[in-house]
């Protein structure tokens, strides 16, 4: 029996949650390993390594469900299902595609997949949502908005934004039904030491920050993302959140890149990035 890949055990870790609610990450894998034969003599285990491999794919799973709002920590350790979880189980909808989010869980390792089924009906279903998915000009709700943008492509926009501690440039697409916001925040160090301590801040952050949230993207880029169901968006909202995603990196930001303070050459890469944002 092959490993079950980290795509694969998405929909399982999301049916544990729904029948052990506060399940904690211990008992989830424990869960899965029992489900798939992965464990101490189960009858999946072909090596010494399986194990290990097995263990790392639940952790990539976990990571990006956390980071797709399927799950959240609900204290401690304790994972619980949120409602568009519940809403992926019941229908086989999970947003996707195109996004700043999708593309985070992609370098990571996750195809996040757009349906729980593989038949015509579900691809017929996918394609009459978004057939009937009411056409949104995200260029005139930013001009209403009275922010500057610049058309990047494929959706996508840029706005520049001068804030007091430094300038963002936040990047705004409309795709399937939510407006999606990302922002570069920094680029990973290269120190061993000075990376361990701003990916645990960073998780640290996504527990306790609402609505947006930080990930790790390709070339060690950290982003801060934001979406918001389209439905509820007019000028005054996209406006809003804007500013929102904006405050908080301008609030986040400096914690996050204190650890550059003890050492000349990480201030030195900052500083560079502080100029050419």
């Amino acid at each position: 029996m092959n490993i079950p890949t980290s795509r694969d055990l998405l929909h399982p870790m999301l049916q544990v949650a729904r029948e052990h609610p506060r399940v904690s990450e211990g008992e989830l894998h424990h869960f899965l390993a029992f489900q798939f034969g992965l464990y101490e003599g189960g009858p999946a285990v072909g090596g010494p390594g399986d194990l290990r491999r097995f263990a790392c794919r639940v952790r990539v799973a976990r990571r990006a469900l956390l980071r797709h709002g399927l799950l959240v920590c609900g204290g401690g350790d304790a994972l619980i299902l949120t409602p568009q979880g519940e809403a992926y189980l019941t229908t086989g909808w999970l947003l996707a595609g195109g996004s700043a989010l999708s593309e985070a869980a992609t370098g990571s390792g996750v195809s996040v997949p757009v349906s729980g089924g593989s038949g015509a009906g579900s691809a017929e279903a996918d394609g009459s949502a978004e057939a009937d998915e009411p056409a949104v000009d995200l260029k005139a709700l930013l001009d209403a908005a009275e922010f500057d943008s610049v058309e990047l492509g494929s959706g996508w926009y840029s706005i520049p934004f001068e804030a007091d501690k430094r300038a963002w440039c936040v990047r705004a697409r409309a795709s399937k039904g939510w407006l999606v916001l990302g922002t570069h925040v920094m680029r990973l160090p290269k120190n061993a030491v000075s990376r361990a301590v701003v990916l645990d801040s960073i998780a640290r952050l996504n527990f306790r920050v609402p609505l947006a949230k930080f990930s790790l993207v390709k070339r060690d880029q950290v982003l801060l993302e934001l979406e918001y169901r389209l439905e509820h968006v007019d000028a005054e909202v996209l406006g809003n959140l804007i500013r929102m995603i904006v405050q908080i990196g301008e609030t986040e930001y400096p914690g996050l890149v204190q650890v550059f303070a003890t050492d000349p050459k990480l201030q030195s890469l900052d500083d560079a990035f502080r100029r050419s944002a």
